[in-house]
């Protein structure tokens, strides 16, 4: 506090000349008036208006900052220094579940703690809304959701369960309850949930108080068999004692099925030991767990017992998941070299649905023989069926090798003998019309190719007497082979040859031994060093052609030199060796005349059906035959010569009457040109075996001609027989008159060709009907006789009254025609 005088008296306190004094002093101010609040009025509202409840905010009074009270009134509340906060608190206990009822609402002014400090109350009345909407469940569709194998989940449930509207202050309790059934109403598995609804703003038997039940299913729908993964053959050795216990194993896959579950797919496995129809053993998964496993894994074989009542003795095998492995172990031991046994399996998945299958199980001695074999020794014999050109040679067979193979299972008098590993035809086979198997006696080579026994093939004679192929006799269980005097080199007449003894059990299992054999030739020349030539000419399917000459050319005065085949086959011995690269011999074949031979209309539709590209030659040497004007070319023009000789209108083709490619060389069907057909050869002292050619004969793309010209004859025709009629007539001398042909069986006809005696008539035209001649399928032989030939692209087939083609002819004597 400050105090002035008036120092300088100019009645004013505080100017400058004044003078004054202070002081200190502390004032208390202290309010001593109670906070006032005044609250709103007891309100009434409905349930569904927005008001929010302090207990929506915390469990202790809240503030009322920011809490939207327009529906309610908010207090006043102030003191002497001016307003104050307001908190407020709810007492909602009075509320049923659906939110009618009282609510007292507590203010409190100030921040002191709510128990001192100053507040009102408010009751807040809340009635139900004015609302109209009634409570509407509407139920799910009928129709069933299709699921996966596992329960439906709780989305699933709820997004296929019933919909509903209510009021808005109703509360809706929702009960679920999920119905599992197997195998109902075709499915696998149904769920079937059941909803119930209570309103509880309503008392029970109200008519709003409850909705339901209702209803939705879900389905399992699983019609994919379970797929099994092995049942192919399978084969099993025996031990050292010739003895095998049976262990099977196998899988699943279930692509619809519940593949989590470990015991989706149960198993049926039924036993056939020796294939006899009769099941010996079952395994399976419906019986009781564990019912004999004991009993089978200890041997005590009598006390497996047959639970399922089906005659057969049945072990329990546990189920599996998809791909889960399934093991069976046959209690029963199986003796013996070799038997077939039958395994049935059969798996059902979760949903019923099976798969069955049969594998054939063998048990065989699988462990090859062991050979015991000695070496030989043998002479040749020269030309042993003394009217050449064989060379010198002897036969030998596999067994005379043999000193005491055997084998664990199979009974020495059982076991197999061949050279080389070589085996024969084991399996059932036709060849030319004929059964060849182990049991027929047959020609065979390295790589399984087999001939039938005896045969006139002189492609496979020569191959054996040159030793490129074995004998198989089934009553010697051995074969044979042919050993030449190939053998001996350096003008020698002995030589020690390895030799493969090779010894086969029943199932053909193979082992072998090598031996040698000492090969003599006493008639064998042993200073002369000059070579043997030798070959055969045969058509493409073996068959020799006789009379065939051969001839060898060389820079030599001596030479050429000429000689022609028999049976296809020839040899020029004593040829002296080349002295250089220069001196080499050339070796080709050529047989003349005889070019009708094997040729028909059947060649014109083959070769026609080649070059339209329908039904192209399937063959090299066919493509050959085919080009019977020798321009390298298959077209039309060979077409026409070939029909001129079928016809008889020319004896020969621009071309050769046969052909002969060198056997060695690699040709085909679509690059048949150039071909060659001069062998080159540098002579050695050594004699050198398959100088082949092959025989083609011009014209002849099926086959057929003769071999042997002696007997050539023109190839046999179809069975079928096709009568070409035409009405019978008198006709009077000079009169020029038509014949119209038909036929009654003109049926999938692909050509004909047919002579005609005209007899009192000559030949003036051909007229096209039903089919297109023209004058070059004729062909004029004299002046009566005719001859015809028609090929055509596709088979066709004609009516027996539609005229085929019309013949004009002119009478040069009055009589009657008569076909």
């Amino acid at each position: 506090m400050r105090v002035w005088d008036d120092g300088d008296m100019n009645a004013q306190w505080g100017s400058a000349g004044d003078n004054y004094n202070e002081s200190w002093a502390y004032v208390k101010v202290e309010d001593k008036a109670p906070p006032v609040i005044q609250c709103p009025p007891n309100m009434t509202i409905h349930c569904d208006w927005a008001i929010t409840y302090s207990s929506d905010l915390g469990s202790s009074a809240q503030s009322t900052e920011g809490v939207d009270f327009t529906k309610t009134g908010l207090p006043t509340g102030y003191g002497t220094c001016g307003p104050l906060p307001i908190r407020f608190r709810d007492n909602t206990g009075q509320l049923n579940q659906c939110k009618i009822g009282n609510v007292t609402r507590d203010f409190f002014v100030g921040s002191a703690d709510v128990n001192v400090a100053p507040s009102c109350r408010q009751v807040i009345t809340i009635r139900p809304s004015t609302s109209q909407q009634p409570w509407i469940v509407t139920p799910p569709s009928a129709a069933p959701v299709g699921i996966t194998c596992a329960d439906p989940s709780a989305q699933q449930i709820k997004d296929n369960g019933p919909k509903w509207v209510n009021g808005p202050c109703d509360v809706i309790g929702e009960n679920i309850k999920v119905h599992k059934f197997l195998f109902e109403e075709g499915v696998c598995v149904k769920w079937r949930v059941e909803y119930n609804y209570i309103n509880w703003c309503y008392p029970e038997g109200h008519p709003d108080h409850a909705r339901g039940p209702y209803f939705k299913d879900f389905t399992f729908f699983d019609n994919n068999k379970p797929v099994i993964d092995n049942c192919d053959p399978l084969m099993f050795g025996v031990d050292a004692n010739c003895e095998h216990r049976l262990v099977l194993t196998n899988k699943a896959t279930d692509t619809g099925g519940c593949n989590g579950d470990n015991g989706w797919l149960k198993w049926q496995v039924f036993i056939d030991l020796w294939a006899d129809g009769s099941d010996d053993w079952e395994f399976s998964s419906f019986l009781p767990v564990n019912n004999d496993v004991s009993n089978a894994q200890n041997g005590n074989l009598a006390a497996i017992r047959d639970d399922n009542n089906n005659g057969i003795p049945d072990i329990y095998v546990a189920p599996t998941a998809e791909n889960g492995i399934i093991t069976i172990t046959v209690p029963e031991i199986i003796v013996g070299k070799m038997s077939n046994h039958k395994v049935s399996w059969k798996v059902t998945d979760g949903c019923h649905n099976h798969t069955t299958c049969h594998q054939p199980v063998m048990v065989v001695d699988k462990k090859p023989p062991t050979p015991y074999c000695l070496s030989l020794s043998t002479a040749l014999m020269a030309d042993p069926d003394g009217n050449g050109p064989l060379r010198p040679m002897v036969e030998l067979w596999a067994i005379d090798f043999n000193v005491g193979s055997f084998d664990n299972c199979t009974p020495q008098e059982d076991l197999l003998f061949t050279f080389n590993n070589w085996a024969p035809q084991v399996t059932d086979t036709i060849i030319d019309g004929r059964l060849v198997n182990i049991d027929v006696p047959h020609y065979f080579d390295a790589n399984g190719a087999v001939w039938p026994y005896p045969t006139t093939n002189a492609s496979v004679l020569a191959s054996y007497n040159r030793g490129e192929l074995q004998l198989w006799l089934p009553n010697l269980r051995s074969s044979a082979r042919v050993w030449t005097d190939v053998v001996l080199t350096n003008g020698t007449n002995k030589a020690d040859v390895p030799v493969m003894m090779s010894v086969w059990d029943k199932k053909f299992r193979v082992d072998f031994c090598m031996v040698n054999l000492t090969i003599i030739c006493n008639t064998c020349p042993t200073g002369g060093g000059n070579a043997r030539i030798a070959g055969i000419t045969s058509t493409e399917s073996g068959q020799g052609v006789n009379d065939a000459t051969v001839s060898i050319n060389r820079n030599a005065i001596e030479y050429p030199k000429s000689m022609l085949t028999v049976d296809g086959l020839y040899a020029f011995d004593d040829v002296a060796p080349s002295v250089s690269g220069a001196d080499g011999v050339q070796l080709f074949a050529n047989k003349g005349g005889d070019y009708d031979n094997g040729v028909s209309t059947l060649d014109l539709v083959l070769i026609q059906r080649h070059i339209l590209n329908m039904a192209k030659l399937d063959s090299p040497y066919k493509v050959i035959a085919a080009d019977v004007n020798n321009d390298a070319k298959i077209n039309t023009i060979d077409l026409v010569e070939l029909r001129k000789v079928i016809l008889g209108t020319s004896e020969e083709f621009t071309n050769k009457s046969w052909r002969f490619p060198t056997a060695n060389q690699v040709i085909n069907a679509e690059n048949a040109f150039p071909y060659n057909e001069v062998i080159n050869l540098l002579v050695s002292t050594n004699d050198v075996d398959g100088q082949d050619f092959v025989a083609v004969k011009i014209g002849d793309v099926n086959g057929s001609a003769s071999t042997d010209v002696i007997n050539a004859q023109s190839e046999s025709r179809t069975a079928s027989r096709l009568d070409l009629t035409a009405a019978e007539r008198s006709v009077e001398a000079g009169e020029t008159f038509e014949v119209a042909v038909t036929a009654a069986n003109f049926n999938e006809i692909f050509g004909f060709q047919y002579t005609m005696n005209l007899n009192g008539a000559n030949f003036v035209d051909v007229v096209s009907g039903a089919i297109e001649v023209t004058e070059s399928n004729v062909g004029v032989i004299s002046s009566d006789v005719i001859t015809m030939s028609y090929a055509a692209r596709e088979a066709v087939s004609l009516r027996a009254d539609e005229v085929l083609f019309t013949i004009v002819l002119k009478a040069n004597k009055a009589g009657q025609l008569v076909t």
